[in-house]
């Protein structure tokens, strides 16, 4: 089975009743706005509703609620997407809300136990900086809050939440594309990171 558009630098997460969401990507250059859902029952994908801002390099996480939350990216290659937006399944419709304190790229977003959505690391394309400032998404309010600092700042890593409900940091890039060793452990009770070495 094909997509109904051709896409990369997007994302696709699995929804909560199988089918897959499949939004924004690299299209000639400029994000766009186009999303999609796979069906695995008949192995086909169909044209879902539209993001409110066209984008890529951007993240999704599906939220406790079931909806999914689509973080940051950039549109067009010089400016960061501040704002975000929700998927709600159940009407296939994409809405606006809070938007991000940084502008981030190559970011990753994990989802808390709380159901809180904490955002690490990217790369903010006008600065080409790499934030080191993580902030966490509210569901109940829609809105980010800057929390604990990474020691670095880096794109193009990974976060994974542990048993202890801590969210490791590993790896990524920072700089002039230089691999970082290094990571780093978020509690979300002390909204702080700390190191847990190279």
């Amino acid at each position: 089975r094909s997509l109904a558009f051709s896409r990369k630098n997007h994302t696709a997460s699995v929804l909560g009743w199988g089918k897959v969401l499949v939004a924004g990507a690299n299209i000639g250059g400029t994000g766009t706005v186009s999303a999609e859902l796979y069906d695995p029952v008949t192995g086909t994908f169909a044209i879902t509703g539209t993001l409110v801002t066209g984008r890529m390099f951007h993240t999704e996480t599906v939220l406790l609620s079931g909806k999914v939350l689509v973080t940051g990216g950039y549109k067009d290659g010089l400016f960061n997407v501040f704002s975000c937006e929700l998927y709600d399944t159940a009407t296939g419709k994409f809405s606006a809300t809070g938007s991000l304190k940084y502008g981030r790229d190559r970011h990753k977003a994990t989802l808390l136990g709380s159901g809180k959505v904490l955002v690490t690391g990217g790369h903010n394309v006008f600065a080409d900086s790499y934030p080191a400032q993580a902030e966490l998404f509210d569901p109940n309010t829609g809105v980010f809050v800057t929390t604990g600092s990474m020691d670095t700042g880096r794109s193009n890593h990974a976060a994974a939440v542990l048993d202890s409900g801590k969210v490791l940091v590993v790896g990524g890039i920072t700089g002039a594309e230089s691999s970082v060793a290094d990571t780093g452990l978020y509690g979300p009770s002390t909204r702080t990171f700390s190191g847990t070495g190279p």
